[in-house]
């Protein structure tokens, strides 16, 4: 069951159980029309094999790692656990095109979870939480027509700045961790305090054919291997089977000559590894 955004925000990092995260986060339903959907342990078997290759390739060195389109965080902890299981001096630095959302208070103790956009996320009715997305279905139990009501009454307190509480949509677990920063950052759009940087960038459910075309994506690829260190530096894209639940992905090693290699798939493999390999 999920839980009201103004209870869980207020709650103390040590109380929120990945449990209780995932099923916050699974219910919102963001702008672009994607789920903030975070199953708990996802990527734990990949996690173990990126500490181990990282260990080989920069034995005794602090390491910098960038996780690009994290969502709510929730597998950047994952992975943080599993380095420092490892042993590893890392720092990782998290991102996401936008953390920052907004508690609005409405008439009747009626609140609402809503993006700086204006997408609103969750209503909240007397300390209750509702979804705020329709379904094909509410449109005959009449669910649709309180969504719309709901969306009015809080367009109308967003305009008038009533009762506004920032908050950020990222796990407040995450961001009680040591060695992890959370930053806002497009993925499409280079960055050049990231570039030499990193000796391992993630992208993990976010450059899939299912979201950009091969054009979008190979953009995306260029600007993560300017993000890369040196030679011998790792980059993981990874995807999430939404029926199967499983993963298919590859791990690539940056060349002599700057090109990147395959070291190891997952599962299928990436559904774009071709168009990694093909970037010149």
């Amino acid at each position: 069951m999920s839980i009201a955004a103004s209870r869980f925000f207020s709650l103390p990092p040590e109380q929120i159980t990945p449990a209780l995260e995932a099923a916050f986060f699974s219910s919102l339903k963001t702008g672009n029309d994607t789920f903030k959907k975070t199953d708990v342990r996802r990527f734990e078997e990949i996690d173990g094999v990126v500490a181990a290759e990282l260990a080989k390739a920069f034995p005794g060195q602090a390491l910098e790692l960038l996780d690009v389109g994290i969502s709510s965080g929730t597998t950047t902890l994952e992975l943080a656990e599993a380095l420092e299981s490892t042993g590893l001096d890392f720092r990782i630095t998290a991102t996401d095109r936008s953390f920052a959302a907004s508690i609005l208070d409405g008439p009747l103790g009626s609140r609402a979870l809503v993006e700086d956009s204006g997408h609103i996320l969750q209503f909240e009715i007397m300390g209750r939480p509702l979804r705020a997305w329709d379904r094909r279905l509410d449109r005959f139990t009449g669910r649709s027509i309180l969504n719309a009501a709901l969306r009015k009454v809080i367009g109308r307190s967003a305009r008038e700045q009533v009762g506004v509480r920032p908050v950020e949509l990222v796990s407040p677990r995450l961001k009680e961790q040591p060695g992890v920063t959370i930053a806002e950052d497009d993925i499409f759009t280079r960055t050049p305090a990231f570039e030499h940087k990193f000796h391992f960038v993630r992208a993990a459910n976010i450059l899939n054919l299912d979201y950009f075309d091969k054009d979008r994506i190979s953009t995306g690829v260029g600007h993560l291997r300017a993000y890369l260190r040196s030679p011998g530096a790792l980059l993981l894209l990874v995807r999430t089977d939404k029926v199967t639940s499983r993963n298919h992905g590859t791990l690539f090693r940056l060349d002599e000559d700057y090109r990147f290699e395959v070291v190891r798939r997952f599962g299928d493999g990436s559904e774009v590894e071709d168009l990694v390999l093909a970037v010149a």
